[in-house]
């Protein structure tokens, strides 16, 4: 399973759940995406807007691939919690999702 997390930041992340949608033809498993405020939605994935922690840190667990914004705690629940290296993708300012590039840095700096 692939769990996709876009965090909790009230700017949507539509480039990362775009990412997903192009692949998703390509990928023999389950998608599941926590996609926030994003408007994209991806055909034949479980998504929803938000999850509560406990099923956050339980999909983290059980997923083969996480695929998260590059939030601190999301990032670090990842690897500690459930053992799994993220794939990060930052959020940018340029592209509305955030307000600054502060994401692209800590990504940078990990």
């Amino acid at each position: 399973m692939i769990f996709v997390t876009t965090g909790t930041h009230y700017l949507p992340f539509n480039r990362l759940i775009k990412m997903i949608f192009s692949i998703r033809s390509k990928l023999r498993e389950d998608i599941i995406i926590q996609s926030g405020t994003s408007k994209v939605c991806v055909p034949e994935a479980f998504q929803r807007d938000y999850f509560p922690f406990s099923k956050i840190i339980k999909y983290l667990k059980q997923a083969r691939v996480v695929v998260t914004h590059a939030g601190p705690a999301t990032i670090y629940q990842s690897l500690f919690l459930a053992g799994k290296m993220p794939v990060v993708v930052p959020r940018r300012k340029e592209f509305g999702e955030h307000v600054s590039n502060h994401q692209v840095f800590f990504a940078r700096s990990l």
